[in-house]
Order: C-alpha cells, then sequence, then structure tokens
C-alpha cells in the first residue's frame, strides 16, 4: 500500500477517534445522555475498527469497554478521586486493549493501560487544561486513540 494511502487511513482513524472522544465528552451535559459515552461512542469505535480489520474479534471488545465506561469516577476527597480515577484509567485500559490482547499485542497493551491510568490522574484530578470540558474531550480522545490506530488487518 502506498504511503500517501496510508497517511489518509492513519487520518481518517484519528478523526473516527477524535469524534468518539466527543461523543465521551458531550456524555453527561445536558446536551446528550450519558448513553452516548457507554454505548454509541464505544459502538463507533468498534464498527471502525472492523472494517479496518475485518475481523469479527474486534466484538469481543465492545461488551467490556461498555461496562468500563459506565463505572463512575468522581469523589470529594483528593485520595478517593486517584483511586476511583486509577481504577477507571485501569478498566478502560484493559478493556480498550482486548483485541490487541487477543493479536498478542503487548506493547500496545501494555501502552494503553498505562496511558490511561496516567492521563486519568493526572488531567483529572490535577486538571492542567482550561476547564472540565477541555479535560473530557482529551480523556476521551486517549480512551478511543490507540485501539483505533491499532486496528490494521493481519
Amino acid at each position: 500500500m502506498s504511503e500517501v494511502r496510508e497517511q489518509w487511513k492513519a487520518i481518517i482513524k484519528v478523526f473516527i477517534a477524535f469524534i468518539c472522544g466527543c461523543l465521551y465528552a458531550w456524555a453527561g451535559t445536558e446536551y446528550l445522555g450519558l448513553w452516548a459515552r457507554r454505548f454509541l461512542a464505544p459502538g463507533i469505535a468498534v464498527v471502525s475498527m472492523f472494517i479496518f480489520t475485518n475481523d469479527w474479534k474486534v466484538f469481543i471488545t465492545l461488551p467490556f469497554w461498555m461496562g468500563a465506561l459506565s463505572l463512575g469516577y468522581g469523589a470529594d476527597t483528593t485520595g478517593l478521586k486517584i483511586f476511583k480515577r486509577l481504577v477507571f484509567g485501569s478498566a478502560n485500559g484493559v478493556a480498550s486493549s482486548i483485541y490487541n490482547t487477543c493479536r498478542k499485542k503487548w506493547l500496545l497493551v501494555g501502552y494503553q493501560i498505562g496511558l490511561l491510568c496516567c492521563v486519568y490522574c493526572l488531567f483529572g484530578v490535577f486538571n492542567p487544561l482550561p476547564n472540565a470540558r477541555h479535560e473530557e474531550l482529551f480523556l476521551g480522545f486517549m480512551v478511543f486513540l490507540i485501539p483505533i490506530l491499532s486496528a490494521e488487518k493481519k
């Protein structure tokens, strides 16, 4: 496959991850309900991964991803916030890495779990961004980026 075609595929994958991140961020606002984060965003991600892989195993990821995105992560104390964000990041890292685990892409699995644990704690608890809307968009994008980018035919 040509480099130009590969570049366009990568751009499309990043755009899909961005759309899923937007749905993640909009969920919970008065604009969209939590169903967009819990069901629509992972559904779009998994269908797009199937299109890029043509492998039915990607659908194994869907119920786990939906379950992980349904976990709560809010708290009143910093210690509890960190703990809940670590659990949420770990659960989403594992759930979003199931297809890469099936393909024995261990480095991507490790990166995804570690990345989500770090960003959920750093951005979710100590948010250096201007506000919570920016934070949720960034976190949602990070949940979907590696799994979608790594979707390739064997």
